[in-house]
């Protein structure tokens, strides 16, 4: 059993907003959704998350960007699978 929540940039998060939910509740999945132009977004929400210590989640990446860039983000985020 588990909960999950939802938090988007569209909605007026900031990439600084999304690290500290993430650093509050350590969820044990973060799944995380980009499109074209995004990239370097997804690079600082991923580098933010894998700076908290002691905490490795699994990441999953979706969306355009991801599935395009799906072999760079699994080599570089052993952690990680692309939907």
């Amino acid at each position: 059993l588990g909960y999950a929540t939802l938090t988007d940039m569209q909605l007026g998060k900031t990439v600084e907003d999304i690290y500290q939910e993430i650093n509050k509740d350590k969820p044990d999945i973060i799944a995380i959704s980009a499109t074209f132009g995004q990239h370097d977004v997804l690079e600082k929400v991923v580098f933010l998350i894998q700076s908290i210590k002691n905490y490795d989640p699994l990441i999953v990446f979706g969306g355009s960007l991801s599935t395009l860039n799906c072999q760079r983000l699994v080599t570089s985020y052993p952690n990680s699978i692309v939907g």
